[in-house]
């Protein structure tokens, strides 16, 4: 059962959205944080979104979680071993359910956080990909196949914790050649461990989400690819932007004022 944050979040949603059950097939949208350029990392609803320029994404060193991927500009999934559901493809060791425990958590500032990396592919000549909405559940079913949502809210028996889309219409754009290429990490999400205040290690989490419908950065090849450092625990300190860079990125000023695609579902 959502709790009362999963509710007003859903009011929000239904606010923006232009009918229930599907995803409006036009809205307007923001670039809220711009991670294309000289910007490294920024503030999106209590969040921290930084480019990864060091972590190693090899085996043995990170757990792949799920992999979104399909021949299409907009692509969207969550981590679960059900085969093919939305755009996640079908190898478990890619695609598969995790428990809180095994997401690593990172001191910033004095305040805990649990650290998500994102690797993302696309082609060399034309390497800007939309990361559209994050929705982060807690407990729940784990390895679900549910496809289908309400007023933009994956319909997951879980409680939704975080959304990316919550209050606005954010979008975050991605630069696939800030790094080596596939393989070498991207972004590192940080989503505060108090979220998660009253579970256990053992309760599942279920990262949903949607990249390439802001025009014109639509999903041009490969997959996307996120996952868990291998670390447990609190694995240490970590270092994010200057205050006052993530306080104009937090409420979108820096904003491009794209239009974003989005398909029904």
């Amino acid at each position: 059962m959502k709790n009362k944050l999963h509710n007003k979040l859903l009011s929000v949603s239904a606010a923006i959205a232009l009918g229930l059950g599907c995803i409006p097939s036009i809205s307007q949208a923001t670039i809220t944080l711009d991670l294309s350029g000289a910007t490294s990392g920024g503030v999106i609803n209590d969040a921290y979104f930084s480019t990864n320029y060091v972590q190693a994404t090899g085996s043995g060193v990170i757990d792949s979680i799920v992999r979104v991927s399909n021949n299409q500009l907009i692509v969207q999934g969550y981590n679960t071993t059900k085969n093919n559901v939305l755009d996640t493809g079908a190898t478990n060791t890619f695609n598969h359910a995790i428990t809180l425990g095994e997401i690593p958590i990172f001191d910033i500032g004095g305040v805990l956080y649990r650290q998500f990396g994102l690797d993302i592919n696309q082609q060399g000549a034309d390497p800007l990909l939309s990361l559209d909405e994050i929705q982060l559940f807690v407990g729940g079913t784990a390895n679900s196949n549910v496809d289908t949502f309400t007023a933009g809210i994956l319909d997951h028996d879980g409680t939704l914790i975080y959304q990316l889309d919550a209050g606005a219409d954010n979008g975050i754009l991605l630069d696939y050649s800030k790094n080596s290429g596939s393989g070498s990490g991207d972004m590192f999400f940080y989503v505060k461990d108090s979220l998660f205040a009253g579970y256990g290690a053992g309760a599942d989490v279920t990262l949903y989400s949607k990249f390439g419908a802001t025009n014109p950065y639509g999903n041009n090849d490969g997959y996307e690819e996120w996952y868990v450092q291998k670390c447990t625990g609190n694995c240490g300190t970590t270092q994010v932007p200057e205050p006052g860079t993530l306080l104009l990125l937090s409420t979108g000023i820096l904003g491009l004022g794209l239009s974003r695609r989005r398909k029904a579902l």
